[in-house]
């Protein structure tokens, strides 16, 4: 029997090991006499706890990445960066809605490109006065300025 050195197999091992040991100590505490009871008690409560934290370290582990070679990414060219914007057009031409057609954009995204996330989010109201100020705020951030600008009440509320 060959013994892997993969410290994700051992930890899952380990793990399994440690359930069966919980279950067993569990079964003995049912039929033994009540004075081991407390003992197999206290065993069964540290082998789960030992089977679980050795499963999550063993899923928070990276999955044999010294073996597998890191791939380059993909750069589209010309021609298909042309396809998939006439794909996103007719994505976005059929949709229903315009979130819809947010939607159908960002999983478009998500698929062609690889992309992780690809937030949409919904504007409740826009003012040419809130736009202003979001404006100049960024712009006072960025340079570090401190100016302020008194809302005028204009529909948007706190947006």
């Amino acid at each position: 029997m060959t013994v892997p050195n993969d410290p994700v197999t051992m930890l899952l091992r380990l793990s399994r090991a440690a359930f069966w040991l919980a279950a067993i100590a569990a079964g003995l505490g049912l039929v033994a006499p009540g004075s081991y009871a407390t003992p197999l008690l206290g065993l069964v409560t540290l082998a789960v706890a030992l089977a679980f934290l050795t499963w999550r370290a063993a899923l928070r582990a990276p999955l044999h990445a010294a073996d597998a070679p890191a791939e380059a990414p993909v750069t589209p060219d010309a021609g298909a960066l042309r396809d998939i914007e006439a794909d996103l057009m007719r994505r976005i031409d059929t949709a229903p809605t315009f979130e819809a057609a947010l939607h159908a954009g960002a999983q478009l995204l998500r698929n062609e490109f690889g992309a992780r996330e690809a937030a949409v989010y919904l504007v409740a109201a826009l003012t040419i006065f809130t736009t202003f100020q979001r404006v100049w705020h960024v712009r006072n951030e960025l340079s570090g300025e401190i100016a302020s600008v008194k809302d005028d009440d204009g529909g948007a509320g706190g947006v």
